[in-house]
């Protein structure tokens, strides 16, 4: 399931979403208007931090695959999914169990 679908259950615990993708402010203005999303996102439309949190590219498959890193309110990681294709996303109920309670 996407995760604006998930975005309440993942309120509730407390849990901000911020979003980092190379796509251009412009971009991410529009289709975040278009969508009516409610979670925050980072424009880096030249992958610096998307490659410095490990997000792989793989221009065969598409460009970013998807990746997602949970921190704890600490700031200390507790999941991490690093996708291998574009449709090996990550299951949003088992990186909310990570979280204390």
């Amino acid at each position: 399931m996407e995760l604006h679908h998930q975005l309440p259950s993942i309120q509730k615990q407390g849990v901000t979403v911020l979003v980092i993708t190379p796509d251009p402010p412009g971009r991410i203005q529009s289709y975040w208007e278009t969508h009516q999303f409610t979670f925050w996102a980072i424009p880096d439309p030249r992958g610096t931090l998307l490659n410095r949190l490990g997000q792989e590219t793989s221009w065969w498959k598409l460009g970013r695959m998807p990746g997602l890193i949970l921190l704890n309110a600490l700031g200390t990681e507790v999941y991490t999914h690093h996708g291998r294709t574009m449709r090996d996303l990550p299951d949003f109920r088992q990186a909310l169990a990570a979280l204390p309670d």
